[in-house]
């Protein structure tokens, strides 16, 4: 009696060698969005002076960068050169810190490290004059010596 079934062996699939490679793509997809940090990124590129201070920065809400070619820029929006932009500096203040009746309007201000100091007075003044009471100064961490 002959039998019907054949008895050859079964020939892998071209697909099940890519379940494994599968697999690890997406647990390193996984890793990485739990591990990583996505941060906004300046819309001009500031190279901000060095310091000695290793504190960290803290977490503030608007960002004010002032570039070496005296451009000012409130949350990523260009308000012009220096001198023409520390009124609409002001009302923009103004206008941010009316909605914050507890507490004082926190900033960051990064300025280029090419930027003369002296040049800054008229910009602290208008900060001031806007009633802010705290600004920090981002700049760089000092490489450690070995």
């Amino acid at each position: 009696m002959q039998s019907s079934i054949s008895t050859k062996p079964r020939q892998a699939q071209s697909d099940d060698s890519l379940i494994p490679l599968i697999n690890v793509v997406f647990l390193m997809l996984i890793f990485f969005m739990v591990a990583g940090k996505i941060s906004q990124s300046d819309p001009v590129s500031i190279d901000p002076p060095v310091s000695h201070q290793e504190s960290k920065v803290p977490d503030i809400k608007h960002r004010l960068l002032l570039t070496v070619q005296q451009q000012l820029y409130l949350d990523d929006e260009l308000l012009g050169q220096l001198d023409s932009a520390l009124t609409v500096l002001g009302q923009r203040l103004t206008i941010l810190n009316s909605g914050m009746p507890d507490e004082s309007l926190a900033l960051t201000l990064k300025v280029d490290k090419s930027f003369p100091a002296q040049d800054l007075a008229p910009l602290l003044y208008q900060l001031k004059q806007s009633g802010l009471q705290n600004i920090t100064l981002l700049t760089q961490s000092q490489p450690k010596e070995q």
